[in-house]
């Protein structure tokens, strides 16, 4: 891999990361309690990654994960379409 690459993802990560760190903050979290929540987080994401990997190489499987994914996107933008909605 390209060193400048890497270099701009670290970056790039950083930078999501003390974001997110900052918001946590700001809802009230101690800063052990929103370091903590933080990694719990990025160790969840790995583990998506690895069981959509899993899952990804299933022979037919592709066609239930993008039936559930296209469910998933439709169900949350409804769902923020209704809330804006005054009745």
């Amino acid at each position: 891999m390209n060193p400048l690459i890497a270099l701009l993802y670290l970056n790039i990560w950083l930078f999501w990361f003390a974001g997110d760190f900052a918001m946590l903050l700001r809802a009230g979290m101690s800063a052990k309690q929103a370091i903590f929540y933080n990694c719990v987080s990025s160790v969840l994401c790995f583990v998506g990654m690895v069981i959509g990997v899993a899952i990804g190489n299933v022979e037919g499987a592709s066609l239930w994960i993008f039936t559930i994914v296209a469910g998933i996107f439709l169900y949350v933008a409804l769902v923020d379409m209704v809330s804006n909605i005054n009745w």
